[in-house]
């Protein structure tokens, strides 16, 4: 028989005994669940992992935890150290225990990372961490691959190369750095160390970016192959991109536009600023000529205009507008303006005159600005008299410097602001004449020699250039203001004509024909 104390002491530990100094009962689930012991980590990305683990009970193996506190730290998790570890954002619901759990962590940079989860229940038992695993993302992939490697823009020793950024890690982030290399034999994995390297690249910008380089030190007439690595800070290396040709022009020649097709590109205009050569070209489709703007740096260009046609274009000498032609409709037909168009937006900022039909031809703006030449078919289109016409840059009286039987081509006025010239045609042969602004004296300057068209004063006003078939095949020409010394600038056997200086006198711009297409094309004349 047990002794009465002992029994006692059992009733108490089952009942209690009350008074104030008593503990109360606790009662309830006391039970955590089980400590996960089959966490696995897993690489599936170079920033992302996923988590496996089966899922425990609610009391022990069996049942279904209520919730999952997932850890993560770049040292090992211990009970002592869980609340310094991060927190896996959730939710975190668990399943049915035996059932396996699966999470994917994201955005994890590289280093060694350690996970560790515990299961809470209902009761708000939480069991001990789960052993910790490990993982290092080590920064073991190279950057993805350049595909697009393009060389956009030659000049006679350097060339434009342009390309698509991508990224740093496979496909993902920013990449650290590129390699550029240039040779005059073909570029493979075995023949990339020899290759040139090009300097001074920018480094590379967020993946899907267009980016460029322009490499200098070319020879001229010399066909190059260009190839690009790209490069982590780890470094890794990138596979050999596509390989991207191209020849590099004559000394002193680069080509600006290049037209695919139709009539192409042509009525070249350099801008006061040297920066951009203003054109007008069928890119927009057939029988459509619009005004376009490249720059002479680096050969990108726009669209300026979008109009019936615009097929002419001058800079104004300040710059803040361009001169032009315009068709606009008028019912079912199309009338030409004389108009001023922005050279930022096209948007047209004056009409100048609208006189309908086809009646204006080419234009030209005087040195200060203030006034606008133009030729115009007084008698129809076709016209038995055509005019020379002097109008304000912001209207009024119009005054007419030479009324003819000849059609009038292209005109430029003298820097000086005191003469005109222009091409005229009467009588099949084609010369360059000289007006005086203030009496309309008419001068000729060249004659009996074939057609010569297009003159263009030169910056300083001592020379004219102008289009020539004198040698049976149109060229540029140079002579002197009077008419003297007449040379040809170019030699090639396909049209050369309408050249523009640049502001410095040093270069000319020019449209080159290859078959029935033009382009436009830079020559240096230093």
């Amino acid at each position: 028989m047990r002794p009465c104390s002992a029994i006692l002491a059992t009733l108490l530990a089952m009942f209690g005994c009350g008074g104030d100094s008593a503990t109360p009962p606790t009662g309830g689930d006391r039970t955590p669940p089980v400590v996960i012991s089959d966490l696995a980590v897993l690489r599936l990305e170079p920033h992302k992992v996923r988590l496996d683990w089966t899922a425990p009970g609610d009391d022990g193996s069996s049942g279904q935890a209520t919730s999952y506190d997932i850890r993560r730290s770049t040292s090992p998790i211990t009970l002592a150290a869980w609340d310094s570890a991060l927190v896996v954002s959730g939710p975190h619901q668990p399943q049915p225990a035996g059932r396996l759990e699966q999470i994917v962590v994201s955005d994890l940079p590289f280093g060694t990372w350690y996970f560790s989860v515990r299961a809470s229940d209902e009761a708000g038992n939480v069991a001990d961490p789960s052993h910790p695993v490990s993982i290092q993302l080590a920064d073991d992939l190279p950057p993805g691959r350049v595909t697009d490697l393009a060389a956009v823009f030659l000049t006679a020793t350097k060339a434009t190369l342009r390309w698509t950024a991508p990224g740093g890690d496979g496909g993902s982030g920013r990449a650290a750095r590129y390699d550029l290399r240039f040779s005059e034999s073909e570029i493979t994995e075995q023949t990339w160390g020899s290759a040139a390297r090009a300097e001074g690249l920018a480094p590379p910008d967020e993946p899907g970016t267009i980016q460029t380089h322009v490499v200098a030190g070319l020879l001229p007439s010399q066909s190059y192959h260009f190839a690009l690595k790209t490069l982590d800070e780890r470094p890794n290396e990138s596979a050999l991109s596509n390989i991207a040709q191209g020849t590099t022009f004559a000394l002193g020649l680069t080509r600006l536009t290049t037209s695919t097709g139709g009539l192409g590109a042509s009525f070249p205009d350099w801008s006061p600023d040297g920066r951009s050569v203003l054109f007008s070209a069928d890119w927009a489709g057939v029988g459509t000529r619009e005004l376009y703007l490249v720059t002479v740096e680096d050969g990108t260009w726009r669209r300026l205009t979008e109009s019936e046609f615009s097929d002419f274009g001058r800079w104004s000498p300040d710059g803040d507008e361009i001169l032009c032609r315009m068709g606009v409709p008028d019912g079912a037909a199309t009338k030409t303006e004389l108009a001023t168009i922005s050279p930022t937006s096209g948007s047209v900022l004056r009409v100048l005159l609208s006189p309908g039909g086809q009646k204006l031809g080419r234009s030209a703006w005087s040195p200060s600005g203030e006034r606008v030449a133009f030729s115009f078919a007084a008698a129809g289109f076709p016209s038995t008299v055509q005019e020379l016409r002097v109008l304000a840059a912001t209207g009024g009286d119009v005054t007419v410097l030479r009324a003819t039987g000849d059609a009038i081509g292209s005109m430029d006025w003298s820097p000086d602001g005191h003469r005109i010239a222009l091409s005229a045609d009467g009588t099949g042969d084609t010369g360059i004449w000289l007006v005086d602004v203030a009496t309309g004296e008419n001068t000729r300057l060249t004659t009996g020699l074939g057609g010569d068209t297009s003159p263009r004063w030169s910056p300083d006003g001592s020379q004219i250039l102008f289009s020539s078939d004198r040698a049976g095949n149109f060229d540029l020409w140079l002579m002197g203001a009077d008419g003297s010394n007449p040379r040809a600038l170019t030699s090639e056997p396909v049209i050369e004509a309408s050249g523009t200086w640049s502001p410095d006198g040093s270069r000319v711009a020019f449209v080159k024909y290859q078959g029935s297409t033009a382009d436009i094309w830079v020559l240096d004349l230093e």
